[in-house]
């Protein structure tokens, strides 16, 4: 399902703060650029209401199965909900890495 909410951007080796108040996965099929054939891509999608301290109403859309391994056990067990998440990301395109750490809101 398309969103009409902006999207978060993520840039290589700066920090991105964001506040999660909702959560959702999707699976759409997707044309693949490099391969040239449609595949199921695996989504995690975070709405955002908070984005580096200002208040924003956008999504991040997470296909890294990296970023949602680390993500989805807070998700999950509804903590993000009192956390401020940063999220770094390192590396260049196929060998993206993530570092994330949580911190509580104030």
């Amino acid at each position: 399902m398309a969103s009409e909410l902006p999207a978060v951007i993520v840039r290589r080796g700066i920090p991105k703060r964001i506040h999660v108040v909702a959560w959702r996965r999707e699976d759409p099929v997707k044309p693949d650029p490099v391969i040239g054939i449609s595949k199921v891509v695996h989504e995690l999608i975070l709405t955002i209401d908070q984005e580096d301290g200002q208040e924003t109403r956008k999504e991040l859309v997470v296909t890294s199965a990296n970023l949602t391994a680390q993500l989805l056990p807070v998700l999950e067990n509804g903590a993000y909900k009192g956390l401020e998440i940063s999220i770094i990301r390192f590396g260049g395109a196929f060998r993206t890495t993530y570092q994330i750490e949580f911190s509580p809101l104030f």
